[in-house]
């Protein structure tokens, strides 16, 4: 046992071991991880202060890595398509299989349609049948809209220099939006049928009872002069009279979706809020009442040629 001078000398010779080996350990251990604080910390100040240097040195390193990116990307590449590739074949197969299907469900339709035409043709002869007018459309995209509580309709891209005429409607693959109502060389405004301006002659499909489509700014228009011993129910289609002259008789308007002791509600089969491209469609319609007027302004002029 050594005396207590000795130990005293002793302690104090650990203490200072200690003293200056754990802070040597201590940062020779955390010396990469303060060092790469100290280069994050000096990259946010540098990134911060002057934001292009950062800039030049990314691109530098994509100048760099360009050609070992594209060496590794062809392999991953060749293996992704190859990938799609075989799922393709699978997908191709069961969709050849659908179509088949669908093919002679078509071919059956397809021969149907061309007995209907010659029973059509047959029919036509014997009671002389007018012959329908040809119809013209010209198609345009939706580039306004003024859908408020005020009015409801639509700005396109297409006037009277692609061949807009006043007796256009306009419509989608799934019904009746509305109808041209002023029109420039390169745009047109079209009155949707919920407009509170807009009147549409309508007849339920089922019932064939005589209606019409009145807009109220709202999503859902009224049926409205309906006979009074109609009977309607919901989900019964509503389609286009024709009477007017402009819109052609049978076109999808919408749904009966609501009948109540007050009103009757109409859910239009084309969703007016999501209007892109449409169709402005001449089916050759001829309003009664302005034959009648040109007729009135012929006459006279009539009369005066003949007169001695």
């Amino acid at each position: 046992m050594l005396p207590p001078r000795h130990q005293t000398q002793a302690n104090r010779a650990l203490k200072k071991a200690l003293w200056i080996y754990w802070p040597r350990r201590i940062l020779s251990e955390r010396a990469w991880v303060i060092l790469l604080l100290l280069l994050s910390l000096g990259a946010l100040v540098i990134s911060q202060t002057w934001p292009h240097i950062p800039q030049k040195i990314r691109m530098a390193v994509y100048d760099r890595l360009e050609t070992a990116l594209l060496v590794i990307s062809v392999p991953a590449n060749t293996l992704s398509t190859t990938v799609q590739h075989v799922t393709g074949l699978s997908d191709m197969a069961s969709d050849l299989e659908m179509m088949r299907a669908e093919n002679a469900r078509l071919k059956q339709w397809y021969d149907r349609a061309r007995q209907l035409e010659a029973e059509n043709r047959s029919l036509r002869s014997l009671v002389k049948l007018a012959d329908l007018p040809r119809m013209q459309f010209v198609t345009a995209r939706v580039i306004g809209e003024s859908g408020n509580g005020f009015a409801q309709s639509i700005i396109v891209d297409a006037g009277s220099n692609q061949g807009v005429t006043p007796n256009m409607v306009a419509m989608t693959g799934d019904g009746v939006v509305g109808r041209v109502v002023a029109f420039s060389k390169k745009t047109t405004q079209i009155l949707l049928i919920n407009d509170v301006n807009a009147r549409l002659p309508v007849v339920i499909e089922n019932s064939r009872h005589r209606g019409v489509l009145a807009g109220d700014n709202t999503a859902q228009p009224q049926l409205v002069y309906l006979p009074d011993d109609a009977a309607v129910s919901v989900g019964e289609r509503v389609l286009t009279s024709g009477h007017g002259g402009t819109f052609a008789p049978g076109l999808a308007v919408g749904t009966i979706s609501a009948v109540t002791t007050k009103d009757i509600r109409i859910q239009p089969t084309v969703d007016l809020r999501r209007l892109d491209i449409i169709q402005l469609i001449d089916f050759g319609q001829k309003d009664p009442f302005q034959e009648q007027q040109q007729e009135a302004q012929q006459e006279p002029q009539h009369d005066k040629a003949v007169q001695p």
